[in-house]
């Protein structure tokens, strides 16, 4: 495992701990070597990802569709920018270039990213690892609310299951590290 796709907000957000913390992963994944692959912008959580992994002299691979680039601004130092067409390619470049996927605090182009390459693995087009840093409990909602899909019988708890979640960075990472999809078992 090499490169890990961050999907995380174009905005800051309104509690500055998060940046913060996200902060924190972005040192930990470029100390520990690992090239950061995301949405290409220099705002929001996105823009303190890229500046920390940069900052610890790691690699920041940034994705951004053309149709963005007059609302999100491309940040300057990226060590590579892949320039797409649009969303849907967006997604699809990020799941080639990725090894595992970590959702952090975002909006709901987060949360289509997160879905789309969970959906992914569910039906076997990947066998990639995909996780939720669920930092200040961020996603305990999203998380109940997949629990109830489960017990109500429209999620298999095996699916379930194969959404890894951690709060510190650390773990996270072991787990990515030591997954095993469950229909390669």
């Amino acid at each position: 495992m090499k490169n890990i796709v961050v999907f995380c907000g174009s905005k800051i957000g309104n509690d500055p701990e998060l940046a913060c913390l996200t902060a924190e992963f972005g040192r930990i994944l470029a100390e520990q070597g690992y090239a950061v692959v995301y949405g290409g912008a220099n705002s929001g959580l996105m823009g303190v990802m890229a500046d920390t992994v940069l900052k610890h002299n790691g690699k920041m691979i940034g994705i951004m569709p053309t149709v963005l680039e007059g609302q999100e601004r491309v940040h300057p130092r990226l060590s590579e920018l892949i320039e797409v067409i649009d969303m849907a390619t967006r997604k699809t470049a990020m799941i080639e270039t990725g090894d595992a996927f970590v959702a952090l605090p975002g909006g709901t182009g987060t949360l289509d990213e997160l879905f789309e390459v969970f959906t992914l693995s569910q039906i076997g087009e990947h066998y990639k690892p995909c996780a939720v840093l669920n930092l200040k409990g961020y996603f305990d909602p999203l998380l109940t609310f997949l629990k109830q899909a489960c017990d109500q019988g429209f999620l298999h708890s095996d699916y379930f299951d194969m959404l890894i979640v951690d709060d510190d960075p650390e773990c996270l990472l072991e787990k990515l590290i030591h997954f095993q999809h469950p229909h390669l078992k």
